[in-house]
């Protein structure tokens, strides 16, 4: 994070694996002794003493995970700056093109300028300080940490070192060592050893470049060495500035060109961002600001999410707290799945890596989780995971007793694949799903109906009114039944493609025929429950809309093909509201987009760039908690809206493509390029008169796809390597 001050600039830093705790087991032993009378109340409607029950004998202990903690910052101090001469043409910039940072401004009739960018491929940060005129960087460098252990000492005189540890959280002593290693170079001027900091004078230009490491190898392993590692690091970062941000810079846009959106409207591109957000506020319209925040939320995904790098978290990688909000870790009962909804459609298959990566180590410590607290087979998470890959239900039951967070992850497995049909991925990753489908076929209960349903569970995180407190836990929601059917179905597939596991196909197979479809309730609204208990849920606006999964992110609601539970989804949008977080905004916004219904999509974008739910630099905020604090970033919101504003463009429901599904009339003109669907293609669109005028379709796998515009449906065959332009007499 650089804050672009004057006299003082901080940079904020953060590395992905500085996290509280240590590796730990958290799942209690012998908890599914207690499963059989923690179903039999629930099966009994005694959901109080279940929510008692379920407090005192099936949650993890510790009820806590870890938090993601900040490093800690990089202070430049102008030493030679005073105010007698004023401060002109200040700039603060990011080029989300380029990745690149800037700060600029003239002073003293000198025109300073600093850049900062961060090299993923050699995992360091470069920050140049230059001046117009000869001689003028005076500067003091000094590093701090809020960390409760740490220190700041000078090596070899142009080297500043943090080094610390974490403390003790949840009664578990910190683990994680760290440190930071600052290089100084300068052209010009002289560098001073000042024993915990460094001081320049007289430069003309100054290189700082930043290594960070922690002694974390795995969730079970902490044996590195983080001085090796940066040493490392700062050794392999050779070359001139210019060189280095080259390589970074190439490196990002090799991802970040892949998809471009452009609205028409550019009036309003030089303003500045805060001015051009309060002028869309009071009503001007601005397309080219909506697609500055979709090209944004692909940058953020960019930067918070390479191969070989943690999982995204609550706020990407962006956190200075301590103790932040949700402990800024992995929520998936929601958050990090929306985090990645539009890598695959965005072409990022490789910032799916680290999600993977997640999963291969949950079905490690989740299998522990499965056998101890469920007697099962397979592996399960929860709704919430950390560094350590904590998978035991955490919290209290109302939140945390929701054991379907690693099925919903495993959507993106069979998402990397579908859109890329890379076989080797699929076969080096199935049995992740395959163990996911075997703890649910061990764990899965008959319902009076005759539908296998999940017992205890949750419709996340609801009080669906049926006790005398504010209890969740039940069986058989709509949102499980969704879940599942993607897992199995998906594995069915996986299975197909990959000729294997005949018998163990049939089972899953079996299983989806037993599985409850959505259905309608008396309302008119999708059943959140087996039973009709929507209008005498404790919150009738809850901001999570989890029933609605099956239309979004899903595919098995559809206007087209499902039309009565298309219409019943959107009567239970209308009786949820508009108003919620970010997150639940952007989901809101993708599921309009889904319906069609192109002015309410709108309308919820224009909310998440409101007051509400953006901070000035476009990060999402969170609403206050309380009366008591202020909005806090969270990054789902911006990623989630990235994917909803390409549903508005863009429908795709397997090998059916729908042009312009839900384009709102403020963007009558435009064209994206680069959108990846299923199957292995390639959509560019170009539309005029908010009609589409030209369509270019490439493949690199064999298919055929049926493209709709305005009620019409055109077949396209392609072959492994080919491509089709359609103008607008073909549509």
């Amino acid at each position: 994070m650089v804050y672009g001050n004057v006299k003082r600039e901080r940079i904020q830093l953060n590395e992905d694996t500085l996290w509280s705790g240590a590796p730990n087991a958290s799942s209690t032993p012998q908890s599914f002794k207690h499963l059989p009378h923690l179903r039999d109340l629930i099966a009994r409607g005694r959901y109080d003493e279940a929510d008692t029950f379920a407090a005192s004998h099936f949650m993890a202990k510790p009820s806590r995970q870890s938090k993601f903690l900040p490093l800690g910052e990089l202070n430049i101090e102008m030493t030679d700056m005073n105010f007698l001469h004023p401060v002109t043409e200040y700039e603060r910039c990011l080029d989300i093109d380029s990745s690149l940072a800037t700060v600029q401004y003239r002073f003293n009739e000198t025109l300073f300028k600093r850049e900062i960018i961060a090299s993923s491929d050699r995992r360091v940060l470069l920050i140049r300080f230059t001046a117009d005129t000869p001689g003028q960087i005076t500067c003091q460098i000094s590093a701090g940490s809020p960390q409760p252990c740490s220190n700041v000492r000078v090596d070899r005189g142009q080297e500043l070192i943090l080094g610390g540890r974490t403390g003790p959280d949840l009664d578990v002593a910190g683990a994680l060592e760290f440190e930071g290693r600052f290089r100084v170079e300068t052209q010009g001027g002289t560098v001073h050893d000042k024993g915990d900091f460094i001081s320049v004078t007289g430069a003309t230009e100054m290189t700082i470049i930043v290594a960070l490491a922690t002694n974390y190898k795995t969730f079970d392993d902490v044996t590195g060495r983080p001085a090796e590692v940066t040493q490392k690091l700062l050794r392999q970062a050779q070359g001139t500035f210019e060189q280095l941000a080259h390589e970074a810079v190439t490196s990002h846009r090799a991802i970040f060109r892949r998809v471009v959106l452009d609205l028409g409207d550019h009036a309003q591109d030089s303003l500045p961002t805060d001015v051009r957000i309060n002028r869309f506020r009071a009503g001007y319209s601005d397309p080219g600001l909506c697609a500055l925040y979709f090209a944004y939320g692909r940058y953020l995904l960019i930067s918070s999410s390479r191969p070989g790098s943690q999982v995204a978290n609550l706020q990407g990688i962006w956190n200075e707290d301590m103790q932040p909000n949700w402990d800024s870790k992995y929520t998936v009962n929601i958050n990090i799945e929306m985090n990645y909804w539009a890598a695959e459609s965005t072409a990022m298959p490789e910032m799916v890596e680290p999600l993977v990566d997640l999963l291969a180590d949950l079905a490690v410590t989740g299998a522990e989780t499965a056998k101890l607290m469920y007697g099962a087979r397979g592996w399960v998470c929860h709704h919430n995971t950390d560094l350590w890959r904590s998978t035991a239900p955490i919290d209290y039951p109302a939140a945390g007793l929701w054991p379907m967070g690693g099925a919903w992850l495993c959507k993106h497995l069979w998402d990397n694949y579908d859109y890329g049909r890379d076989v080797d991925f699929l076969a080096r990753n199935y049995y992740i799903m395959e163990g996911a489908c075997q703890f649910y076929l061990d764990t899965a209960v008959e319902s009076e109906e005759g539908h296998m349903i999940i017992s205890p569970t949750m419709s996340p995180e609801n009080a669906h009114g049926q006790g005398a407190t504010f209890v969740t836990i039940c069986a058989g929601t709509t949102f499980d039944a969704q879940i599942l059917r993607d897992l199995f179905e998906s594995t069915v597939r996986a299975s197909q493609t990959l000729n294997q596991d005949t018998d163990f196909r049939q089972e899953l197979v079996t299983f989806v025929s037993k599985l409850r479809r959505a259905e309608i309730g008396s309302q008119g609204q999708i059943k959140e429950w087996d039973r009709d208990w929507d209008s005498m849920a404790t919150d009738l606006e809850h901001r999570h809309v989890s029933h609605l999964y099956g239309m979004y992110p899903s595919e098995q609601i559809d206007p087209r093909t499902t039309p009565d539970l298309a219409t019943a989804t959107a009567v239970t949008l209308n009786q949820r509201g508009n108003e919620g977080p970010g997150w639940s905004t952007a989901w809101k916004l993708g599921l309009w987009a889904k319906l069609g219904d192109s002015e309410r999509a709108y309308t919820l974008l224009r909310q998440l760039l409101g007051p509400d739910l953006l901070l000035g630099n476009m990060f999402d905020a969170h609403p206050p908690l309380d009366e008591f604090s202020l909005s806090c970033f969270q990054i789902d919101g911006n990623l989630g809206g990235t994917a909803g504003i390409l549903e508005m463009i863009v429908g795709c429901h397997r090998d059916q493509i729908y042009l312009l599904p839900s384009l709102p009339k403020e963007w009558p003109q435009g064209k994206i390029t680069g959108i990846r669907l299923r199957g292995g293609w390639t959509l560019d669109l170009e539309w005029q008169d908010s009609a589409p005028v030209r369509v270019m379709l490439s493949a690199t796998v064999a298919g055929q796809k049926d493209i709709f515009w305005n009620k019409r449906s055109i077949p396209v065959d392609l072959v492994a390597g080919g491509e089709i332009i359609l103008e607008a007499t073909d549509l």
